[in-house]
């Protein structure tokens, strides 16, 4: 599973640099059209928007009890994994891994730099690339964790859901992605890891 995990990190890298590079001069308003999200309003938390309703937490919302299990700190944020989540470090700096007790499941974050900053919605375009999916994924709105606005990503790969966040943080792209397979479990894992992120000063 971390192979396999660790190689999609791998061709995402490449997609990105090859992207960076042969797109710099294009226009800037190529690529899906990027989607409205909740953002911070005057108290610092989301306003609704979108796909965002009561019944449906995101990850700033005070209700979510942030994970609880093994904890990464690295040059950008700190991350809590699920209890009971092992969890390991990738053979690249700043690439983690963390898997379910029952082995199915798994969680990866990792950063990877980028030519020059650009708006969240190009960033998001990058990773869209289907060479990372069983096809293009699906992109839905933005969600705000401590206080950044992160791209969130939905589809499938090798056949089992994948959901990607992710962001721009100084000259590096941040992303957290999620392979878990039961819906209502992987809707819990997803709020509990996000509502964990303390982003670190830039």
């Amino acid at each position: 599973m971390a192979t396999r995990t660790h190689g999609l990190a791998a061709a995402l890298v490449a997609t990105a640099v090859v992207t960076l590079v042969t797109g710099c001069s294009g226009d800037p308003d190529a690529g899906p059209a990027p989607a409205d999200g909740p953002t911070a309003g005057a108290t610092g938390g989301p306003v609704a928007s979108g796909s965002a309703t009561p019944a449906d937490p995101t990850p700033t919302d005070p209700t979510v009890t942030p994970a609880t299990g093994g904890r990464i700190s690295t040059p950008l944020l700190s991350m809590r994994f699920p209890e009971g989540w092992t969890v390991s470090r990738g053979s690249a700096p700043s690439v983690y891994g963390a898997r379910s007790p029952n082995i199915w499941d798994n969680i990866h974050y990792s950063t990877i730099g980028l030519i020059r900053k650009q708006p969240l919605g190009q960033v998001a375009d990058l990773f869209s690339d289907p060479i990372g999916w069983d096809r293009a994924p699906r992109r839905l709105p933005t969600v705000t964790v401590d206080g950044v606005r992160m791209f969130h990503l939905r589809g499938r790969l090798g056949g089992r859901s994948r959901e990607v966040y992710g962001t721009q943080r100084d000259r590096s792209a941040v992303l957290v992605e999620f392979e878990v397979a039961d819906p209502r479990e992987r809707r819990e894992t997803i709020e509990s890891v996000l509502a964990s992120i303390d982003w670190k000063p830039l």
